[in-house]
């Protein structure tokens, strides 16, 4: 990682109160600025002696003392070439927890802040007892989470039918939405590097990890340093890793849509039943690599996006500007966008974007050579960006809700008509459309 040591040095109070800020219990700023000078010091050290060498090694003809020094000085050599690496080593691995730093505008604690509102959808109200998404959906036969789980376990589902047309259909209509708004579509891979997991800033290893990690012990098979992607945002921001962008080409707006993978440790209890928390799901992102000066207008842009994607789709939503213990390690601001679902009877995050400004490129080495004020001044890092474009089983979750009828069909948006052929303005159980496993089973 290229992490900007020289500021930890300089600034070791503010990284210090930052990492309190955000409750960052692993980020020892102190110790990192402490484990740089010192590798400075032996660098410093090390470079002094191969200097020493290089002017033994040029005295002619060798003296005796000069060969005796000239062994002496190797073995030197050797010793501090392994201290300077283990030292490196640790801080490294000190440097990775270090969060990014934090916008002023970034509420305190977990006091998050509602910034919009749907103006154009109001709360649901219904003339009948709602049933929540778990019930509709076994009801109309789309749903099938008991299944899912004699297969994989709990935690999965299982789209059938219009279900599964549902999905496919979402998926389509967001790509083309984001298409239309200059982000590029790409069918990422579902693995990836472990370090290109850690460079976006997520933990591959450890107790808490929530990243599923391969194992494959076949002779052709080396897997070991593979990992499940939890978000398409992984192989996107690996997209350009150790590239060096032009400016005038920034920014430049990705649309990955992928299956993620995530081990959701303490995710139990009733708010994350059936869609709302899976360990395997679809879901659109959106990624933007561009220049500093374009970060905060491209966040807004995307924070828009997901709104009208609420919008469009008949969700009542509000967002919010996430607070300090909310913005994990590498985010400098993020918005949650959430949608009414009424089998919470409350607000559900459907969405999250993210403004990392140059943690994520840092890590990955992705840098970008300007046209005017700094053509002759080198590159600097790009500013990367995240969001949800849409997370599939909870947009599903909140659509069977809201659009819910009291003869337990689902409206089915108009906007997403097109792109369900066959099925009409409702989900209901016509025959024509609905098979059941029992009618195979004697």
């Amino acid at each position: 990682p290229r992490i900007d040591y020289k500021d930890v040095v300089s600034r070791t109070q503010y990284h210090e109160k930052n990492a309190r800020r955000r409750n960052a219990a692993n980020a020892n700023p102190s110790l990192v600025a402490e484990l740089y000078q010192n590798y400075g010091s032996e660098v410093h050290g090390l470079d002094t002696l191969r200097q020493r060498r290089n002017t033994v090694a040029k005295i002619t003809p060798p003296t005796k003392d000069s060969i005796a020094e000239g062994k002496d000085l190797k073995a030197k050599i050797n010793a501090a070439e392994i201290s300077v690496r283990g030292l490196l080593k640790q801080l490294e691995s000190e440097a990775v927890h270090l969060p990014n730093d934090t916008h002023p505008l970034v509420p305190d604690g977990f006091n998050n802040v509602v910034v919009r509102m749907s103006e154009k959808n109001p709360f649901p109200s219904f003339p009948f007892e709602p049933r929540d998404h778990i019930q509709l959906g076994t009801d109309l036969g789309i749903l099938d989470f008991e299944t899912a789980s004699k297969i994989s376990g709990p935690k999965f589902s299982m789209l059938r039918g219009d279900g599964a047309m549902l999905e496919i259909g979402i998926v389509q209509w967001i790509l083309h939405k984001l298409r239309n708004k200059g982000f590029t579509p790409i069918l990422t891979p579902d693995l990836a590097h472990s370090t290109v997991v850690e460079g976006c800033g997520f933990q591959p290893r450890g107790e808490a990890t929530q990243i599923y990690r391969v194992q494959n012990d076949g002779e052709h098979h080396n897997t070991a340093d593979l990992c499940l992607i939890g978000t398409s945002e992984i192989p996107l921001a690996g997209f350009y890793a150790g590239k060096i962008l032009k400016e005038a080409d920034l920014p430049i707006r990705l649309a990955g849509f992928s299956h993620c993978f995530r081990a959701e440790a303490g995710g139990a209890g009733a708010a994350s039943k059936g869609l709302y928390r899976l360990h395997q799901f679809s879901k659109v992102e959106m990624f933007v690599f561009c220049t500093q000066a374009q970060s905060d207008a491209e966040l807004e842009n995307m924070c828009c996006i997901q709104e009208e994607v609420c919008d469009d789709l008949g969700l009542h939503w509000r967002t919010l500007n996430m607070a300090a213990e909310e913005l994990g390690a590498t985010a400098f601001q993020k918005y949650d966008v959430e949608a009414w679902m009424p089998g919470r009877n409350g607000y559900g995050e459907v969405a999250s974007i993210s403004n990392c400004t140059d943690y994520q490129s840092r890590r990955l080495n992705i840098r970008y050579k300007g046209n005017g004020h700094m053509k002759d001044q080198g590159t600097e890092f790009v500013h990367t960006l995240n969001g949800t474009g849409g997370a599939i089983p909870r947009i599903i979750l909140a659509l069977l809700e809201t659009h819910q009828n009291e003869d337990g069909t689902v409206n089915i948006p108009k906007i997403l008509q097109d792109y369900l052929p066959g099925m009409g303005d409702k989900i209901d159980l016509g025959v024509d459309r609905h098979e059941y496993n029992e009618k195979y089973i004697i």
